[in-house]
C-alpha cells in the first residue's frame, strides 16, 4: 500500500477507478467539477465501503476540482499527493495547460514516486500532440506503459494508451530533480 494519498481526477459517475485505487493506496480523493457527479461518487463510495470483504484501511472521499483553480499555495490539497489518476481526462486541446498545471499543484514534489497516470483515448491526433508539446514545455518526462491484450483498442474503438508523467521540479517547471 502507498504511504502517500492518492488523488483521482474522475470523470464518471461511477467512481470506479477510485474504488479500485482504494485497493492499493491508503487515501483516494475522487474528484471533478461537477456537483452531481460528486455526489454519486460519495455515495457508490459509501455503498462500495459498506460491502468490502477486506480489511484496508484506505478511505475515498471525494472533492470539487476545477483543473486551473488549485495553484493557490493555501489549498488544502495543494502538494497532497504521490500519484494522480486521470481517467479519460484528455479530449480537447484547450484543457491541456489546465490538467497539467493542476497535477502539478496536486502532486508532492519530494515524493520520488509523484506522477500524473492518463488513461488515453487517442480520438484526434493533434490533441495527442499538443499534449506532448505541453509535457515538454514544462520539463516533464513522459512514458507510454503497455496497455495488456483485453485492454487495446478494437477496430470500431479509438486506439488507448497509459501515459505516465512525471514531472521535474517542485513547480513544474524543469527545475530541480524529480528523484527518480
Amino acid at each position: 500500500m502507498h504511504a502517500h494519498a492518492h488523488v483521482h481526477m474522475d470523470l464518471t459517475t461511477t467512481g470506479l477507478p477510485s474504488m479500485v485505487a482504494s485497493k492499493l493506496c491508503r487515501r483516494v480523493v475522487a474528484s471533478d467539477n461537477n456537483a452531481m457527479v460528486l455526489r454519486l461518487l460519495a455515495r457508490n463510495a459509501r455503498l462500495n465501503e459498506q460491502h468490502r470483504s477486506d480489511t484496508s484501511t484506505s478511505t475515498i472521499s471525494s472533492a470539487r476540482v476545477e483543473w486551473g483553480e488549485l495553484l493557490d499555495e493555501a489549498a488544502p490539497l495543494r502538494h497532497a499527493f504521490d500519484l494522480v489518476i486521470g481517467s479519460d481526462v484528455v479530449y480537447q486541446e484547450d484543457v491541456i495547460p489546465s490538467l497539467l498545471a493542476s497535477a502539478v499543484s496536486l502532486l508532492d514534489p519530494s515524493s520520488p514516486q509523484a506522477a500524473l497516470v492518463i488513461v488515453y483515448a487517442n480520438r484526434v491526433p493533434a490533441v495527442r500532440e499538443r499534449l506532448m508539446r505541453e509535457v515538454t514545455q514544462r520539463g516533464a518526462r513522459l512514458q507510454s506503459l503497455p496497455l495488456p491484450a483485453s485492454a487495446r483498442a478494437h477496430e470500431h474503438e479509438h486506439p488507448l494508451e497509459i501515459l505516465c508523467i512525471r514531472f521535474a521540479g517542485p513547480n513544474g517547471d524543469g527545475d530541480g530533480d524529480s528523484g527518480s
